[in-house]
């Protein structure tokens, strides 16, 4: 009897230690999501159709993808995040046209033959505002704050709320800004390449150490965000004629400037240096529009941030979502839905309640 009493006082024991270490464990692993990158990604390349030969390839291959990332990585939380009214306000006052020649191409999507750009656009509006209804019987959280841009509040996500050692973080986003983020605790998810990128992958492919990626994508600028780079300064060459960009630590603005002054001397004098030396107020320009290292956010909207983080994570309806499911006829583009459902959202659903009933 005296034996039976000390087994089941140790099940006891075992239980509410996995029960506490399941709560503390709902930021172990945390998957956060470009939401618009994502999002057009998808729709750009996606065929789908619904039941009444309309594209719905937005909805269904962003659903399908943010899927497959969930059942790769098996996170414990899943935050998607997109850009607020006016995001570009704060870097715009750096640089005034930033984004400002951004623009929707007709034909965005390719398998698809819209007669227009305005309905081209009609449709992915409506198809984001199908998705969102989707998303809100999800077990994920989706976080917007004006006048902040995505990317902002991403790397602010990574790098200051999930700061512990104990925060292992997956940013799904082929956006290469990302990659300067990168260190032994975020890690980054290319969706189209298909690749999770780690320091190690980052040194392979660009010869850029993560510690000095920033100042590659200075050099390389950004046309969807209308930020000129430096012309005749590649890839290929910025390998080869800047090896200090591969060294394991943070080098400096003014490291690189004074180890470029020092090689272009001489017979060794190359016009991929003069272009850089030249370049000095694009660079560090650029290097403040885009340094997510020391992301652009007030610290008010960083309070928002975090309130709506700690708000409750949305419960996995099932029922809602399979209802919404034949509603918007999507039976052809989106088979054995129920089971997608459970594969996929059963286990992070599981996290969201546990999480929800430790707040109450």
């Amino acid at each position: 009897m005296l034996e039976n009493e000390r087994y089941f006082s140790i099940l006891e024991n075992l239980k509410k230690r996995h029960e506490t270490d399941f709560v503390e464990n709902i930021n172990s692993r945390i998957l956060i999501v470009d939401f618009l990158n994502s999002f057009i990604r998808a729709y750009s390349g996606s065929p789908a159709l619904n039941n009444n030969g309309e594209h719905v390839g937005g909805i269904t291959g962003f659903l399908y993808s943010i899927g497959l990332a969930i059942k790769t990585f098996q996170p414990t939380r899943c935050i998607l995040v997109s850009d607020g009214k006016n995001s570009a306000a704060r870097k715009r006052k750096i640089y005034s046209d930033y984004k400002k020649k951004r623009t929707v191409k007709i034909n965005l999507n390719r398998y698809y033959d819209f007669k227009d750009e305005d309905e081209e656009l009609q449709s992915m509006h409506n198809q984001m505002k199908m998705l969102l209804s989707y998303l809100e019987s999800m077990p994920l959280q989706i976080i917007t704050v004006d006048s902040t841009e995505a990317d902002d509040v991403i790397a602010y996500l990574a790098k200051e709320v999930f700061y512990k050692n104990e925060n292992k973080v997956i940013i799904m986003s082929s956006d290469k800004d990302f990659l300067q983020l990168i260190d032994e605790r975020i890690s980054i998810w290319s969706p189209t390449k298909k690749k999770l990128y780690t320091p190690n992958s980052v040194l392979d492919e660009y010869g850029v150490s993560v510690n000095n990626f920033l100042f590659y994508r200075t050099l390389d600028g950004d046309i969807s965000d209308n930020i000129s780079g430096v012309k005749g300064v590649g890839i290929k060459k910025i390998k080869k004629y800047l090896p200090i960009l591969s060294e394991s630590r943070d080098v400096t603005l003014e490291e690189v400037f004074e180890y470029i002054e020092k090689q272009n001397e001489g017979k060794n004098k190359k016009k991929f240096y003069d272009n850089i030396l030249n370049s000095k107020d694009i660079i560090i320009t650029n290097e403040k529009l885009m340094n997510l290292k020391n992301p652009n956010i007030s610290e008010g909207n960083k309070a928002i941030i975090r309130h709506q983080l700690n708000k409750s994570i949305p419960q996995l309806n099932k029922v809602k979502l399979i209802s919404m499911f034949i509603r918007d006829g999507l039976t052809n583009a989106f088979p054995d839905f129920n089971v997608w459902l459970n594969q996929t959202f059963i286990k992070l659903n599981s996290y969201a309640t546990k999480n929800n009933d430790n707040e109450e």
